[in-house]
This record gives structure tokens, sequence and C-alpha cells, in this order.
């Protein structure tokens, strides 16, 4: 108890020796903290912007279909109602999507910044009972079907494509569509808003038309390439349901292996990163700890004059350690807990990098928020703390084992 008293008040007697160590301490365990909430909320944005904006948890494709993904089918409009009801019976909802490739061909005669044509996806949605994710401007889907007089189809095209077009709400746009039995078709079309999600893919690559208003242009009810049923709720275990040859339930892992693929590439590059952190910190804090106990030679010499055992010694710097290493691990829980609460409610905006890198493949969000968990947080600190407290006590061994004459002397 002795000894711990001592410790403690030994913490006090050189304020600004105490400080440097505590904001070496605090530095490390901040920093380490910022660095795990920034990659592992860019991977959990990762995969809830494709939960969310793209594949869903799951979709129902037949085998076909699945093999040769980017053109998802369910054959004819009676497996669609089939499975449907199938979904439905198993209390679950999926939202029916359906789904061409189409070229986007504009002109600068009618406003736009140029003349050229885009690959793009297009997603025909349902007005009546559909939303276009993450709108930003212009008429919703059932305002354009409600309203619109004119022989051409409402588009819906992202914010990213707007900008560098110079497209505005009324231009004229032509699609040339990819149909179901690979025909094309030509489709007018008339810009009706603009979107915006937080999964860079979608903006770069999707636009999105009313369904009913399209079909009903061209006569065509094989309008689209393909149909398919995404879930975009993750499915309960408990419920299970069984589809009729040749459909099965894929999951967002099993549609996108490259996402998996590049999703465990930066797992184990992230693991490498924190690990190549975590080194940074174990000498930062032993060379910062070493120095504080190298100073203090003579101190130990006289210690060990006044006649207090070699234990005792080690015992002292031990427990001046350990709180440093408590001090220090709360200052840096407090200063990387505020540094995350920016990274989650403001983030970092990287939307530079994300424009000038459009085909990552990954989806990126243009703001990177951070990931808040208990687990580095115990990690860092504990690891922080126990640190300190081996190295005061194992440092101390060097001063010991020379002469107390000579300690006083250096």
């Amino acid at each position: 108890m002795l000894v711990l008293q001592i410790a403690f008040r030994n913490l006090f007697r050189n304020k600004s020796r105490t400080l440097v160590t505590l904001f070496a301490i605090g530095l490390s365990v901040a920093t380490y903290l910022f660095l795990d909430s920034f990659i592992h909320g860019m991977d959990y944005q990762a995969i809830a912007n494709l939960t969310t904006f793209d594949t869903g948890y799951a979709q129902i494709l037949s085998k076909d279909a699945f093999d040769n993904r980017g053109r998802p089918s369910l054959e004819d409009v009676s497996d669609l109602q089939a499975i449907e009801q199938i979904v439905q019976e198993a209390g679950l909802t999926a939202q029916v999507e359906r789904v061409s490739q189409a070229d986007l061909i504009f002109y600068a005669s009618d406003g736009f910044n140029l003349d050229g044509n885009l690959p793009l996806e297009v997603r025909f949605l349902d007005a009546e009972s559909q939303k276009i994710p993450a709108l930003k401007s212009g008429q919703t889907l059932q305002q354009w079907s409600t309203n619109s007089k004119e022989e051409a189809s409402g588009i819906w095209m992202s914010q990213y494509y707007a900008y560098y077009l110079g497209a505005q709400i009324g231009m004229p746009i032509t699609m040339k569509i990819t149909t179901a039995y690979g025909s094309q078709e030509l489709l007018d079309g008339i810009i009706a808003g603009f979107f915006e999600t937080d999964n860079s893919i979608v903006n770069q690559r999707v636009i999105f038309a009313d369904w009913q208003h399209s079909a009903s242009i061209l006569e065509l009810d094989t309008l689209a390439q393909g149909n398919r049923l995404t879930f975009y709720r993750p499915i309960p275990k408990s419920k299970t349901f069984v589809l009729p040859e040749p459909y099965q339930l894929y999951t967002y892992q099993e549609i996108n292996p490259e996402f998996v693929a590049v999703a465990k590439f930066n797992e184990g590059r992230n693991s490498i990163f924190l690990f190549f952190i975590f080194f940074v910190i174990v000498i930062g804090i032993s060379n910062t700890v070493m120095m504080a106990i190298y100073e203090r030679f003579k101190e130990i010499a006289t210690l060990r004059a006044f006649g207090m055992p070699n234990l005792w010694i080690r015992m002292l710097f031990f427990w001046e350690g350990l709180l440093l290493g408590i001090l220090g691990a709360i200052i840096g829980v407090i200063i990387g807990s505020l540094i995350n609460l920016y990274m989650i409610y403001v983030g970092l905006d990287i939307a530079a990098v994300v424009e000038q890198n459009n085909n990552l493949g990954y989806p990126i969000n243009s703001v990177i928020r951070g990931r808040f968990a208990w687990r580095p947080i115990l990690f860092i600190s504990g690891l922080v703390v126990m640190l300190t407290a081996i190295f005061s006590f194992t440092t101390t061994r060097v001063a010991l084992k020379r002469s107390i004459v000579a300690s006083l002397h250096s």
C-alpha cells in the first residue's frame, strides 16, 4: 500500500515528464481508435450500400440467370406471379425489379454539354408501389405517371451524370434498350428528376424509368431484359419456402463474388495495417517509458542507498507505469471518442476520389463515416495499461544492475 501511495505521488512530482508520457500514450490510443473506426466504417458502408441500393440481401433467380450474371430473369409472367405468391405466403416481402441494358443517348442540341451515349443499366419501377432511392429533385415516380401527357418515359438520372452532362429537368433523352428477346428498341424519355444514393456504383451505372409508361409507349410487355425478386431486408432463419425449378434463392455474397473477393482482400490488408499501427504503438510506448526511467537512475540509486529492496523499487515503478497507462488510456479514449463522434455524424468527404475512380467495383461512399465498437476500445486500452506496467517493471532491471556509485555519478 505504501509503494502504491509513493507511486501515485511520483506522478505529480515531475509534471512535465508525466504530461509528455500521458500525451504519447493518449495519442497512440486515439490514433488506433480513429483508424479502426474509419476502416470498419468503410467496410460496413460498402455492405450496407450493396444490400440497400443494389442486390439487396438476396435475390430469386433462375440457375441460368445466375450463371449469366448481369442478365437476371424470371422467364415469364406466370413464373413471376407464382414465385411472388410463394414469397408472400412465407410472410416475406420482395421487390420486383425489371432490368435491361441500355445506351443512354444525348445531344448538345438538346441542351447537354456534349453529344454522346452511356452504357447503363435501366431499372424499371412501378409508380404505384416502388420508390426511387434518395430522390433529390424533380417529380416523384407517381407524380410523373399522373401528370405526364407526353409520349415519353420519365427518366431519373443520378446527380453524378447530371453534373457532368449539364442535364436539367425536362430535357429530352433517348434510351436504346435491349429487350428480353435480344432485340433493341429506341425509347424517348424526359428527365423527370435526379437521385443520389450512398452507393457510388449505382450512381454511376444505373438509371430509373417508369415501367408502365415505358411499356405502353412501345406496346411491348417484354421490354425488360429480365425480372428479379430482391429482398432488401434480411431473411430470418425461421422463414423458409420452397421454390420451383429452376429458381433458387441466392445471397448477395453469391451474386457478387467480386465484391466478396475485394472485401476479403481489404480485410486482410486492413488487419496488416492495424497490426503495423499496433507495432508502432508498442515501440512508441516502450521508448517513452524507458526514457522516463533512464532519467531517474539517480533517484533509483538513492532509494537503494536508503536500503529499499530491489523488488520494492521495481513494484514502485510497476504501479507508477500502471497508473500512467490507465490515465493515458482514459485520455486517449476521450480524444478518440470525440474524433469518432465526428466521423459517425459528419464523416470524411472523399467525393473527389470516388469521382475520379468510378470503376473501382466496390461501393465506396463519397462520405466515409466511422463505426463505433466497444471491442477496439477495450483492446487498445487494456493493451496500453499492460504495456506501460510491464515496460516500467522490466526497464528498472537495467538501473538495478548498475552500482549505486555509478548511478549517482551518471
